[in-house]
């Protein structure tokens, strides 16, 4: 079942800033160094809600459609797998993740530095001042110029610091733009990150600004929400793209066919034994048939579904990416 969640967000209530303002470093620094104490799971079964809105030339002529998926994460090889709800016979995307929810964490399985390359355009979220010796960290100076904008009241009554980072170099591989940092935990609940974007592998990149919103899904601290701008060049076409969350599950094992193109096809049967699905909402036999579309399995998930739980509620903020 597809779970109602509000959009999770900031609300925009800005206190005024105490005497003696914190240092935005040491803030900085104590948000990245929290990101090493968070577990990391191996697996991700990511139900989402998505919502696109197509504007062409002026804002009445705004076409919005949405749908949901599924979105299979390996967190040791960063590949994902995303599939129809319900699941039809069309074929999956399988590639390099690109929004996966486990993101910021340090990387405990060992490959997402080798992966990435210095320099290189991505929306992958710059965790380069943050440095693994062994089973110390470290968090280096800083290659951001970094403001303290203000502290922000959360919808539960908590503050959160509101941070903007300006890179110092480079500013293609260190992307973070603003960050709003818990006072109480030092957990980042709001991040904005700049990078190029296109929709597929025929689009021409584009410099947009995500969001990305955490919240906690049983022992996980995760991304469970985005939204990003597309404008495609040369044209008056821009695309609106918002992705929600609405349940994950962390199994403990999953096939290696869920990432493998031509192997995927071979086990299309066994698919819903492993991420599940709401029989409830399951079309009928007449349509399942025309539509290819396979039916829901009696026994369900392999693993218990989470529902996800915004750090922040609200619909959205002022926001400054310059």
């Amino acid at each position: 079942m597809v779970l109602a969640l509000f959009f999770p967000a900031l609300l925009w209530v800005q206190s005024p800033m105490p005497a003696a303002s914190p240092d935005p470093y040491s803030i900085y620094r104590s948000a990245m160094a929290h990101l090493a104490t968070l577990q990391q799971p191996r697996y991700i079964i990511d139900t989402e809600h998505w919502v696109t809105l197509v504007t062409i030339g002026q804002q009445d002529n705004a076409q919005s459609s949405e749908w949901n998926e599924n979105r299979i994460f390996d967190s040791q090889t960063r590949r994902e797998c995303v599939l129809d709800v319900p699941l039809t016979r069309r074929p999956p995307q399988i590639g390099q993740s690109e929004f996966a929810p486990d993101s910021w964490l340090i990387d405990h399985f060992g490959t997402r530095a080798s992966q990435r390359k210095t320099g290189a355009s991505n929306l992958q979220p710059d965790l380069s001042d943050l440095a693994t010796i062994a089973s110390a960290v470290a968090v280096a100076r800083p290659s951001y110029d970094i403001d303290l904008l203000g502290i922000d009241s959360l919808t539960d009554g908590g503050p959160a610091y509101h941070l903007r980072l300006r890179p110092r170099f480079n500013p293609k591989m260190h992307n973070l733009r603003q960050l709003w940092v818990d006072t109480r935990t030092d957990a980042i609940v709001r991040a904005v990150i700049e990078g190029d974007y296109e929709p597929n592998y025929h689009s021409m990149p584009d410099d947009t600004f995500v969001t990305e919103d955490f919240g906690q899904v049983g022992p996980y601290w995760l991304v469970i929400h985005h939204a990003w701008t597309y404008q495609q060049p040369f044209s008056n076409i821009r695309y609106q793209y918002d992705a929600t969350s609405t349940s994950m599950r962390f199994p403990d094992t999953l096939p290696s066919w869920f990432f493998d193109f031509s192997e995927f096809p071979k086990h299309f049967g066994e698919v819903n034994s492993y991420v599940g699905c709401d029989a409830s909402n399951e079309p009928s036999l007449a349509v399942r048939f025309r539509m290819g579309i396979a039916p829901c399995p009696g026994t369900g998930s392999r693993s218990a579904a989470q529902t996800p739980k915004p750090a922040v509620r609200g619909r959205s903020i002022p926001r400054d990416d310059n």
